[in-house]
């Protein structure tokens, strides 16, 4: 019969003379020589347990047949307690090994120590205990790594093992059977041990793999007998706790075991731990609910569920059979004492209206009193916090406390303000993710006499001294190295691995009892005391579904307290109180802080983290110190707000409305520095000289004086700072400045991926046999007082980083060689108070592909965003460096990268350029300007060479900005001429006659001034902000200067007109629809929409459009038909309208006019405004003879400007009314108008000055219209020639001269006319021409200057002679630009090239060009059919200064330095052909025999010619010339092209392809060519980060590991490490699980109805194809399973394309959207947008096979159509919090897409413009989680 009692938790057994549990007795060892080895205080298990008696009498049995045990169950103490429980009632001595994946095989068997300089071997563990006949206990099998635990199997199976000493174990009875033939002497001497009989080994393991963890070997499963050990029986728990608390503890037993029942293991809920609920005993009262028991014992909303396990709990805590209710009582603090060694802690809380619970529990401590409060530390006492510390100095007094809070919510403050109250001296204990078991306990060191010794780790240390271990990071911590605390924890013992034991002080008081001698000497064999006042507060950010630390393994190793933070009330005053800053500014803070961390947009409670209460203290201090600051500027700092997506930067500042917005207005800072004092604007600060200057940095720096202003005033406030950005945007020169400035000496350090901790602090060396330390850059400058400057911080893992919170936060750490700094006195290094880390770090993400420094440590900094300077700012940088290159060079520059960046920042380009690619090219630039800028550039750009997607896009940029690539220097195309013959030649005399012989001079009327009515026209306009332009000057130099295609450039829109204001601002007017595109600066696109402007109401009208520069920049628009006017203002973007107050309706309708010499009056009428013509449709139009509106076969009125953008002066005229209509423009005044009567039809006009006009009658009679004077001479013999306007120029000293008109004509030679207007006569002087013109011409010609005029003619106009060989005729020319100077009497003809064929509507447009010119600065533009603008320089004067800086920028180049295989075969080619196989893979060069050689002919290869297609071996290329190239016969030509498509005839055929799809196909993919790319690099740069390489430890080969000096001292071969592939299968971690995305097309019958307008179904298409070809990529098929679904009018669920059937070859792509096209042609109107996305969301969130869920929809907008409001959308995408939702608007009618997007949450919505939007949206989209992967 056994009987126990106890006394507290320490156990005393009550020795009988009989040991037996049913009818088995333990098989007792009488010689036991250690009795400290027998475990104590755990048969308090048996108390009232039959279960466990039952298990114990199982083992016994096992022990009695020899056999070894297997303890299998639930995770928890139980199993352990009952290994023990056994050794400790059958007397039998027990060594307790806790394994791990650190476990190596001499931690098992033996390991080799230096003593004395000798080396030799101790037994391990399971040594010793076979030896010994022990009880070996092996805990955590699933823990240890594969392969390890069978260097046991033969001493399992046959009790022998070899050790590495020599000697052999060997079984009992084989040793006693030799023994025999001689002495045990002998077998000693022999190296022959016997293992003891009594020798056993019970493991203890969790079910795999129902739990994490490594599978049992087979052989090593074998060996042992299995005991299923469940948690104890809920009778067998209840009979712990006395029966005044049964009812709470029923409530918690009745969930535990609901939760641990196999019906709800099926919840995914986890283990409750049952067997820990007697722990918390002393707390079953009414101060402590049953419900804050339980949270302290299973913390399930803390992140170790998931969502759906979390419901299922809640609703078990709901339910009427369990009823626990949701309560906490508010307790605190109502007194406290000191007596006896201990705290005794009065408590007290309302638990009612009237009721009040009281407490008391006491804890061991070693202080007289509380201590002194830090006041580097803010506690604010609120009733919340005061609760929580209440509840936390409860659970000390019963066990250890974890504390699970996100960053910056105070749970390091909560443990240091316990730790005070308790008087208790604390211990930071700093985890990291490389730490190992071993390092957690002990690490081994060496002695002064080299001897190899275990040094207590900082936890040993704080148990052993009674301190408060606050142990920092439980969650980087991997599981299985985590579950070594268990027992100590649990048990209040754990075994060292030097073989020491610590134990509880009441076990080691019963083991001085029994064993009757002193501590030391029970010290002496390995035993040593846990002070009783040790504590652990472990602190720890929550689980995520990427690091699901918090296993049912580790939850019952302590009381867990989730630390929210503060309510907003409490945060509020908590500012208020403790900063002292205004209780306005306070509240908006907190008020913010906490929508953003209760926002159901993902994006923003993902950054709500940046605004922890840690945060804003910091931003509340600043602000409260320096008043000026703007909060929301330092919001968005302390967020680095402008690294996050543009969606959620958009989003955060909604949120951010009540802070008044930041000025944008430039700062300017000025620096004044003296020897004592330093001023940065308005910040000031003491500076002291260095003691060291030479580690003062002297960098040479360029302004960024802004910044250096906020970096001390934080300096000031004691801060550490961060500084994050792209790279190249100058962090080390700043970094360097500011130190400069301050006179502080600097400690670098710069980090990488191989960064570890050692090198971190302090590195071990060996010397002289002995381990030694060398300080870091850190521990100098924390002795010193120096500036640590780390750079790269990025690189370096982030658990090797965190290291550095501690520092920063707690002025504690400890070094590698066991000193600590700190800022106490008995430090060993005392902290430095001048000691600041500056850190440099890339901005997070991608495609940095650095670690998240930000996030791991970007609280404990001051943070600044440093983007690349300013235009202004990096310009004055480069000139620094390259002081001789020419300012439009280095204005192409900072334009071109600022370019490059910004289509980084949209995700349009993969690399990020920054300045310091703009300073090595023009540093190169400087030193050899004869290799020109291009070189220099391509030392920058060749590293996108090889990829032809990105090559292509930094090109384009680079040809936009004027930067020629690949150009040589000789490479002049200008036009051809065609000289004038000289003088010219008269022709004849116009003179002034009398009309019909009796009048030579007629008198008309002028009508007033008339003032017109202006009236805002609200004319829609849509922009861009950029115009896509190319400069094309980028081979060779031409008079074309740059080219550019008019955004969404309609099918069926012509160029009508073309006017350029003086300011260079082009608008081009087009007809089909008519509206207007206009340039802004510097170089936007706005398009104003005519179409509903200019109306007539008339069947059938069509607009025709007029356009002319007026002054600033504003452009007349008229229609000629109607006459209505219009101005535009591109650059306000606003547009009115002009009304004269009287207009003859008469005017619209054709004059009948005889030949008179005198004019009749017309009779006045009132005139209606010309917009009575509009009509609305539907209504009924007027018809018949007195129709008003005008015919629509009418001619129009046409415009007269040539002073119009100078003078602002506008004539109008029409063949069908004897009228001109004046029109004046002055600045500040409105326009006027006045009426001049002819009395003849013009049919044309012109300008001789601002005074004269000379008319062309219809029936080709000439006059000159004096408006000054208002006479009207008629010209006689006037030939019909175009005029130039201008007054010839004539110097002051000259005698007066007969003024000159140049003139040109469509038939003629250009000329001279000379004669004034006021004289009597003109003279025609020509210029003959070598040959006539053919044809006439395609535009009116426009002046460029007094004697230069341009206009447009076909090709067949332009002489052929004029063409040389040199100079030859222009391949590809569409039109020429005439250019007639009649100074340097020569016409030149400059190509434009000829509309892109590649475009099905092109050839309808081949001959539709427009022309404008600027007299201002000689510039002429073109417009084409399809939309191309393109500008030349006609100046001689501008053309040669564009040519001397196109030459420098080309330069010479690299000359005969270059090596080059360039070569002339000499060889003809004969008939393309695939070519011989070579198998050897050999290169060849020249021939035409094999397959994939280089420099050859008529064989698949590169660099030669003649062969049917490129075939690349992966040689090197030898080139042919181009000219040999090109000399291929055409015969040759066609016959390799038919080879090439055969050959892809062939490959289409491998798919089931016809050519037909092929190209149709074709048609989607190829404009979103690039776009496809960026999407797969998106996949690729994640990919890269995954598959980055991880170190393996304990290895016989690699690389040398610093952490095993000792062990190799001492000759252990596993002292290596090696990189190797992460293992996602790795123990511990669930399989990486793909991601789920469902893309929900728009199938609706809107969609085929507006694609002609926007294009919208079009868009879609491309949008899928773009999705489909990125997504089919390596990188992305393992990581995201896809599927395409539509909807309709017809169906909410259109199976397009399915995750189990993913199309792979571009037939499948083009069935897919072939019927997403077909849908919207057939189906019937509705729309099924909210059902559908409901129902996909619901397939979505039910599929378990995903890691993370989402739904992109595309729509068109068109909800309000049919009634739906926007509200029903936003409710079904808030439907799953588990599905990642986003809308794109691919269409819109007006600004559907604009109200949508408004009333979706911000972040989940986009509206598309271009597909080459989507993979910036996708990458904003995915950013949160994808970059995480």
């Amino acid at each position: 019969m056994l009987r126990l009692s106890r006394n507290g938790r320490n156990w005393k057994r009550s020795l009988v003379k009989a040991k037996r549990i049913g009818d088995v007795s333990p098989l007792v060892k009488a010689d036991a020589k250690n009795s400290e080895l027998i475990p104590r205080g755990f048969a308090r298990l048996l108390d009232h347990s039959s279960d466990s008696l039952r298990h114990i009498q199982w083992l016994w049995k096992k022990d009695i047949l020899g056999q070894d045990s297997f303890l299998i169950g639930p995770p928890g103490p139980r199993k352990r307690w009952l290994a023990l429980a056994s050794a400790e009632l059958s007397n039998r001595e027990v060594e307790y090994l806790s394994l791990s994946r650190d476990t190596t095989e001499t931690d098992i068997k033996q390991r080799r120590e230096i003593t004395s300089g000798n080396a030799v071997y101790k037994d391990a563990a399971a040594i010793r205990a076979a030896v010994n006949g022990r009880i070996l206990i092996l805990d955590g099998i699933e823990r240890c790594e594969r392969n390890v635990l069978p260097v046991l199997n033969n001493l399992l199976e046959n009790r022998e093992v070899q050790l590495e000493d020599g000697r052999f174990l060997m079984a009992p009875s084989r040793w006693d059977h030799l023994v025999k033939t001689g002495t045990p002497e002998q077998m000693l001497e022999a190296g022959l041990i016997r293992v003891d009989e009594y020798f056993r080994v019970i493991a203890l393991g969790l079910p795999v793999p129902m739990f994490k963890g490594a599978p049992l070997d087979p052989p090593l499963r074998s060996r042992f007998q299995a005991r299923q050990i469940e948690h104890s029986k809920y009778h067998d728990v209840q009979n712990i706790t006395p029966a005044s608390k049964k009812e709470s503890l029923n409530k918690l037993l009745d969930v535990g075991y609901a939760i641990n029942s196999p019906e709800a293991r099926k919840l995914g809920a986890g283990v409750f731990p049952v067997d820990m609920v007697s722990r918390l005993s002393p707390l079953i009262n009414e101060a402590h609910t049953a419900f804050s028991l339980f949270d302290r014992l299973y913390p399930y909303e803390s992140g170790m569920l998931t969502d759906s396990s979390v419901k299922s709990v809640s609703g078990l805590l709901a339910s009427d059979k369990l009823d626990l209710p949701r309560e906490r009582h508010q307790l605190s603090i109502q007194n406290m004492t000191f007596a006896d060694d201990n705290a005794i802690i009065n408590v007290s809380g309302k638990t009612g209206i009237m009721s009040k619970a009281e407490d008391s529990f006491s804890l061991p401590s070693t202080a007289l009193s509380s201590g002194v409060e830090n006041p580097d530390r803010i506690f604010h006492p609120t009733g919340g916090r005061q609760h929580q510390l209440v509840e936390i100095l409860a659970s000390l007094s019963v066990g250890d406390v974890a504390l699970i809070g996100n960053r910056g919510v105070g749970k390091q403050t909560l443990a240091n303000e316990a730790a005070r109250i308790l008087g208790q001296k604390t211990e930071p204990v700093l985890l990291y993710q490389d730490m190992s078991a071993r390092d957690l306990l002990q690490q081994r060191v060496t002695d002064e006499k080299g001897d190899t010794i275990w040094r207590y780790s900082p936890l040993v240390n704080a148990a052993l001294e009674g301190r408060i271990a606050i142990i920092d990071g439980l969650d980087r911590l991997f599981p299985g190295t985590l579950a070594l605390l268990n027992q100590l924890t649990q048990d209040r013992e754990i075994s060292l691995h030097d073989g020491t034991r610590l134990v509880s002080a009441g076990t080691f008081a019963e083991m001085l009892s029994e064993q009757k001698i002193s501590p030391a000497e029970l010290n002496a064999k390995g035993i040593i005391e846990i002070h009783p006042a040790f504590k652990i507060i472990a602190l720890a950010e929550p689980p995520t579904s990427k690091s699901q630390w918090l296993t049912s393994e580790i939850v019952p190793g302590f009381l867990w307290h989730q630390v929210s933070p503060f309510p907003q009330n409490d945060e509020t005053s908590l500012l208020v109180q403790s900063l002292g800053i205004e209780q306005s500014v306070a509240a908006d803070m907190t008020r913010f802080a906490h929508s953003l961390r209760n926002s159901t947009d993902p994006a923003l409670r993902s950054i709500a983290q940046s605004f922890s209460t840690k945060q804003l203290i910091r931003v509340a201090r600043r602000v409260s110190e320096y008043p000026s600051l703007n909060v929301r500027e330092e919001l968005q700092r302390a967020a680095l707000t402008n690294f996050l997506p543009l969606s959620t930067q958009e989003a955060l500042d909604r949120q951010m409305n009540a802070f008044p917005a930041p000025s944008s207005a430039i700062k300017s800072t000025q620096i004044t520095s003296t020897p004592e004092n330093l001023t940065i604007g308005s910040v000031s600060c003491a500076i002291t000289p260095a003691k060291e200057p030479t580690k003062v940095p002297s960098p040479l720096f360029y302004h960024n004086d802004a910044v250096l202003e906020a970096l001390l005033s934080d300096w000031i406030l004691g801060e550490h700072i961060l500084l994050v950005g792209n790279q190249g945007v100058g962090k080390n020169k700043l970094a360097d400045r500011f130190l400069e400035l301050l006179q502080r000496e600097r400690e670098y350090i710069q980090l990488h991926r191989d960064t570890t901790i050692q090198q971190l602090t302090a590195s071990p060396a060996l010397k002289d046999g002995k381990l030694v330390y060398e300080d870091s850059p850190l521990v100098k400058a924390c002795l010193n007082g120096h500036v640590l400057v780390i750079d790269e911080a990025d690189k370096a893992p982030t658990h090797v980083t965190a290291i550095l919170r501690s520092l920063l936060e707690c002025g504690h750490i400890r070094l590698p060689d066991g000193r600590v700094i700190s800022k106490d006195d008995d430090a060993d290094i005392k902290l430095h108070p001048d000691f600041r880390i500056l850190a440099l770090a890339n901005r997070p993400g991608f495609p940095f592909l650095g670690n998240d420094f930000f996030g791991a440590c970007g609280d404990s900094f001051s943070c600044f965003a440093i983007n690349n300077p300013s235009m202004e700012s990096e310009k004055k940088m480069l000139r620094s460096y390259a002081p001789d290159v020419d300012e439009h060079i280095l204005d192409r520059l900072v334009a071109t990268f600022g370019e490059l960046r910004s289509l980084a920042d949209r995700g349009q380009t993969q690399y990020p350029y920054s300045t310091r690619e703009a300073v090595a090219i023009v540093k190169h630039f400087q030193q050899y300007p004869e290799d020109g800028l291009q070189t220099a550039c391509q030392n920058v750009f060749d590293f996108d060479i090889y990829n032809e997607e990105a090559s292509k896009q930094v090109l384009e940029v680079l040809m936009r900005h004027g930067i020629p690539i690949n150009a040589r220097n000789d490479d002049i195309r200008l036009a051809a001429e065609l000289r004038l013959s000289d003088p010219p030649k008269s022709q004849g005399h116009w003179k002034k006659s009398k009309i019909s012989s009796s009048f030579f001079s007629l008198i008309f009327p002028v009508s007033k001034s008339e003032t017109l009515n202006v009236e805002e026209a609200n004319v829609p306009f849509k922009s861009w902000p950029k115009a896509k332009d190319h400069s094309e000057r980028r081979n060779f130099f031409s008079e074309q200067r740059r080219s550019y295609q008019l955004p969404e450039y309609g099918q069926s829109q012509k160029p009508a007109s073309v006017a350029i204001s003086t300011d260079n601002i082009i608008s081009v007017a087009v007809q089909g629809p008519i509206g207007v595109f206009s340039h802004t600066k510097p170089d936007g696109i706005i398009y104003f929409d005519l179409w509903d402007a200019f109306q007539s109401g008339r069947y059938g009208f069509q607009p025709k459009l007029n356009i002319c520069a007026l002054p600033n920049n504003e452009f007349l628009v008229q229609e000629s038909v109607t006459n209505q006017m219009m101005v535009l203002r591109p650059e306000g973007e606003s547009s009115y309208r002009l009304s004269p107050s009287s207009w003859d309706v008469n005017l619209q309708r054709p004059f009948v006019v005889k030949r008179v010499c005198r004019f009749t009056s017309q009779p006045s009428s009132t005139f209606s405004n010309i917009t009575k013509f509009g009509y609305s449709r539907g209504e009924a139009m007027p018809g018949g003879v007195n129709d008003p509106r005008p015919d629509k076969m009418m001619k129009g009125f046409q415009i007269c400007s040539p002073y119009s953008e100078t003078d602002g002066l506008v004539w109008f005229f029409s063949p069908n009314n004897p009228f001109i209509h004046q029109l004046t423009f002055v600045e500040d005044e409105r326009p006027t108008m006045k009426r001049i009567d002819l009395g003849i039809l013009p049919m044309s006009a012109q300008a001789f000055d601002k005074n004269t006009l000379l008319i062309e009658s219809v029936e080709g009679e000439h006059w000159l219209v004096d408006l000054e004077s208002g006479h009207m001479k008629f010209v006689e013999n006037g030939a019909p020639l175009t005029i130039s306007p201008f007054s010839s120029e004539q110097a002051d000293d000259q005698a007066p001269q007969p003024a000159k008109r140049g003139f040109v004509s469509n038939w003629s030679s250009p000329g001279w006319l000379v004669g004034a207007p006021s004289s009597n006569k003109f003279e025609e002087l020509q210029y003959e021409r070598p040959e006539d013109i053919a044809g006439g011409t395609m535009s009116k010609p426009h002046w460029i200057s007094p004697t230069m005029c341009a206009q447009l003619v076909p090709p067949k106009r332009v002489p052929g002679h004029i063409f040389t060989e040199e100079n030859p005729r222009p391949l590809g020319a569409g039109a020429f630009i005439e250019v007639t100077d009649l100074n340097d009497k020569k016409i030149s003809y400059i190509p434009v090239p000829e509309v892109d064929h590649d475009r099905w509507w092109a050839a309808a447009r081949k001959e539709d060009f427009a022309i404008g010119a600027s007299a201002s600065n000689g510039t002429l533009v073109t417009v084409d059919g399809i939309g191309n603008v393109r500008e030349f320089d006609s100046c001689r004067e501008n053309l040669a200064s564009a040519m001397v800086q196109w030459k420098n920028m080309v330069g010479q180049g690299e000359g005969d330095a270059r090596l080059e295989y360039e070569r002339h075969s000499g060889l003809d080619t004969d008939k393309p052909k695939h070519g011989k196989e070579d198998p050897k893979n050999e290169p060849h060069v020249g021939g035409n025999t094999w397959a994939g050689g280089t420099g050859g002919r008529d064989t698949a290869g590169l660099g030669g010619k003649g062969g049917p297609y490129r075939l690349d071996k992966g040689h090197d290329v030898h080139q042919l010339s181009d000219e040999e190239k090109a000399d291929v016969p055409e015969h040759v030509r066609r016959a390799a092209r038919e080879q090439a498509d055969a050959a892809l005839r062939d490959r289409l055929k491998e798919i089931n392809m016809s050519k037909h799809d092929h190209e149709a196909y074709q048609q989607f993919r190829e404009p979103i060519r690039n776009d496809i790319t960026n999407m797969r690099a998106l996949f690729e740069g994640l990919q890269a980060k995954t598959k980055e390489r991880e170190w393996l430890n304990n290895q016989t080969d690699g690389e040398l590991d610093d952490n095993k000096l000792v062990e190799g001292l001492v000759g252990e071969k596993l002292i290596y490490r090696r990189r190797r592939e992460p293992d996602n299968n790795d123990q511990g971690f669930d399989n990486q699980k793909p991601k789920r995305l469902t893309i929900l097309a728009d199938c609706s019958a809107s969609m085929y109805r507006f694609n002609g307008n926007d294009q919208r179904l079009t868009r879609q298409l491309e949008s899928l194809c773009m999705v489909m070809e990125g997504l089919d990529s390596e990188a992305a098929r393992n990581k995201v399973k896809w599927d395409i679904v539509g909807h309709s009018g017809d169906h909410r669920y259109i199976p397009l394309s399915l995750v189990e059937n993913m199309p792979r070859t571009d037939k499948e792509r083009l069935k897919v959207l072939q019927e997403c096209a077909s849908h919207p042609q057939f189906c019937f109107p509705g729309d099924n947008t909210i059902e559908a996305t409901r129902e996909q969301i619901r397939r979505l969130a039910a599929d378990d096979e995903a890691d993370e869920r989402f739904l992109i929809l595309l729509t068109d907008a068109n909800l309000e159509r049919y009634g739906i409001p926007i509200k029903y959308l936003r409710d079904a995408l808030d439907l799953d919090q588990s599905v990642n939702t986003c809308v794109i608007c691919i269409g819109s009618l007006g600004d559907q897409a604009e109200r949508m997007k408004n009333g979706l949450p911000a972040g989940r919505s986009y509206i598309v413009k271009e597909p080459n939007e989507i993979p910036a949206i996708l990458r904003t989209f995915f950013q949160s989680t994808l970059l995480k992967l």
